[in-house]
């Protein structure tokens, strides 16, 4: 009877109950699974001022990402949104710019207007069920400065095995398309599957390509190989953890 009260005690002062103390919170637990890819929205494009079509599915706190093609020069802001570094290729009126924008919704029909970035800009919206998710999305970009018909996507390492990857290509090319790239490889990635492939002919057109990987390993993605149309654009690797 000693003993078992004695040891009650101990536990007790271990998470700060009696003894006047401040009671502990228990060790945080990291989920062990990526966080839930809810889809796209539909990929659309203005010269304006416009709002980009939400997937389905969409919860209070969950995070979306939009992921925007505009004209070399042309930078994409929305309003409520954060920015993500810019990867470019080409110059002037012939070059792309990958453009990532990210945000927790505030409700199931969060805002998701862009701005008039100059020429065109062509968006599509992604959303991840991540629970408390309180940082950002990371990731690492480069771009394709001469026209390309195969090229690599910088590699980017995440911080656990816990995350969602996505690789990315924005395409220069001006027509209503699903072929901008046509194979992916990247070795040391789990496949789930190409998300996003799609141009439009919006302004001087362009379009994007989106590829949804799983990290088999705690290390660097790598780098990945892309083969698609031969043109101008940026790339980047996007990390997502909860």
């Amino acid at each position: 009877m000693f003993v078992a009260t004695l040891l009650s005690l101990l536990l007790a002062q271990s998470y700060g109950e009696g003894f006047g103390m401040v009671q502990k919170e228990p060790p945080k637990v990291i989920p062990e699974v990526p966080p839930t890819f809810r889809g796209f929205g539909t990929m659309t494009g203005n010269l304006n001022s416009f709002s980009p079509t939400l997937p389905s599915g969409v919860e209070s706190g969950d995070l979306l990402v939009m992921y925007c093609e505009t004209q070399q020069g042309d930078v994409a802001t929305a309003s409520g949104w954060s920015s993500g570094a810019q990867a470019c290729g080409g110059t002037g009126t012939g070059g792309s710019c990958l453009n990532r924008l990210y945000k927790i919704a505030e409700s199931s029909t969060p805002t998701t207007t862009v701005d008039d970035s100059g020429q065109h800009q062509i968006c599509v919206v992604g959303a991840f069920a991540v629970g408390t998710f309180t940082g950002s999305p990371a990731g690492t970009s480069g771009g394709r400065p001469t026209a390309m018909s195969g090229w690599s996507i910088p590699g980017h390492t995440p911080p656990s095995t816990n995350c969602a990857i996505l690789t990315m290509s924005s395409s220069s090319t001006d027509g209503n398309r699903t072929d901008i790239c046509s194979s992916w490889n990247n070795s040391n990635l789990v496949s789930v599957g190409e998300v996003v492939d799609q141009g439009l002919t919006v302004g001087n057109g362009g379009g994007l390509c989106i590829y949804h990987w799983t990290l088999a390993t705690a290390t660097a993605t790598g780098s990945t190989t892309v083969t698609g149309s031969s043109d101008v654009g940026g790339e980047a690797t996007e990390v997502i953890c909860p």
